[in-house]
């Protein structure tokens, strides 16, 4: 599928599930003038490490940002920050930057249809496959790692993968949009959005991720005449790739 038609689905998806809910997320388009926080997320009720964006390292003393995840600029569209992936840390596996939410105090239950959108682009340019992947997770205790915890974008913690898609790779730096749906199916203490990037050894990965404009909503189901709509859609896109 090309760009063209991948993002006329996205949009017809999108806007088949749009509801009224603002974003569950804070700070998803990376503008705020806090950096993101070297730690860990606890994954009890009302914990403070809740909203907001996670990931591991600090300023060193040289004044160079070490972090794997930075905030950097333009962002999509040219203006505001982007979250952009750095190469802080030894090469290998699982370069994260995540955000949980209290599913309580979101006011979130068993049942409730999710829908995570974002921009992002991910130049790969490299020896090696280093894969850049976005996941949806529900927590239901335990600490989540800031640290690389093998390939686990639980980060150690207790719950399960909702959803997650490998992203795919870009040419430039240009935006693309994509998403993720998930139903919650279990009774989480947490719902985690989770970006998680490979930078294998003898590559270097800094500067060749981002991700902006994160939105995570919960979602009614749509209405009859909307998934008709939507199916005739996605039917005309089919048609049109073809000719």
């Amino acid at each position: 599928m090309n760009r063209w038609i991948k993002g006329a689905a996205f949009c017809l998806i999108a806007f088949a599930f749009n509801g009224a809910n603002a974003t569950l997320l804070t700070d998803g388009n990376f503008d705020a003038a806090t950096g993101f926080v070297n730690g860990d997320i606890t994954i009890t009720v009302g914990n403070a490490s809740f909203n907001s964006w996670r990931t591991a390292g600090q300023i060193n003393s040289a004044g160079a940002d070490g972090r794997m995840w930075r905030k950097a600029s333009p962002g999509a569209g040219g203006a505001g920050n982007y979250a952009q992936q750095n190469s802080e840390g030894s090469p290998g596996c699982c370069k994260r930057l995540a955000q949980a939410i209290d599913v309580a105090a979101a006011g979130l239950s068993v049942g409730d249809s999710l829908l995570l959108t974002f921009d992002y682009f991910n130049i790969d340019g490299q020896s090696n496959s280093d894969k850049l992947e976005a996941f949806l997770v529900g927590f239901t205790s335990g600490t989540y790692s800031k640290f690389p915890t093998g390939g686990d974008p639980l980060g150690g913690a207790t719950g399960s993968v909702l959803a997650s898609k490998v992203l795919d790779f870009t040419t430039d730096t240009t935006f693309v949009s994509d998403m993720l749906m998930a139903d919650i199916d279990a009774a989480y203490v947490a719902i985690g959005v989770v970006f998680q990037g490979d930078c294998f050894p003898g590559d270097v990965c800094a500067n060749l991720r981002g991700i902006d404009n994160v939105v995570l909503d919960r979602k009614s189901v749509p209405a009859p005449s909307v998934l008709a709509l939507l199916g005739l859609g996605l039917v005309g896109l089919g048609l049109r790739r073809r000719s």
